[in-house]
């Protein structure tokens, strides 16, 4: 029997992270991103913020809460990840961006920008207070966004093979 691609792609990606000594722990999702108003003369975003550090590089970071649960409780987890240098990751988040805040500046009404993203080197974060109750963050790193809906607009679609692999696998 012939294994769906996808499966195949994990095994065969399996088999690499033993022979090289070092394991990923990667994960898919669809959440909702958050969005950033404009304060301090930056504009508002939906995606990126720039994080300058006092010590190193500046780089980019993406909070999204990912969904979790049934359908009829859902419940959200939040996660704080730093943004690959991948260009297709990065490009994909100045789409989303640019369309989520220009339907805001046409309609006033600010829309929830949903996503399926995969993201890598996934590790748990110290809780902080917010208000009177302490909340856990998930970090890691962002490596795809493979679909993105604002309302019911898809704005990321997966390209032709990425839809057949994925039907395949289906």
């Amino acid at each position: 029997m012939k294994q769906p691609q996808n499966q195949q792609q994990r095994e065969n990606n399996d088999q690499r992270q033993w022979r090289e000594g070092y394991y990923a722990f990667v994960a898919h999702g669809i959440g909702k991103m958050h969005y950033t108003p404009a304060e301090n003369g930056k504009d508002a975003r939906y995606a990126v913020r720039e994080i300058m550090p006092k010590e190193g590089k500046p780089y980019y970071g993406v909070k999204i809460s990912a969904l979790r649960g049934s359908k009829s409780d859902p419940q959200y987890s939040q996660i704080d990840v730093t943004v690959s240098a991948d260009a297709k990751v990065l490009k994909t988040l100045e789409i989303i961006n640019d369309r989520a805040v220009a339907l805001l500046e046409e309609t006033g009404n600010r829309q929830t920008v949903n996503v399926r993203f995969i993201i890598g080197d996934v590790n748990a974060k110290t809780p902080f207070m917010l208000g009177e109750k302490y909340v856990s963050t998930i970090g890691g790193c962002l490596l795809d966004i493979t679909h993105a809906w604002l309302g019911k607009e898809a704005i990321v679609k997966p390209t032709d093979e990425e839809s057949s692999n994925e039907n395949e696998a289906a």
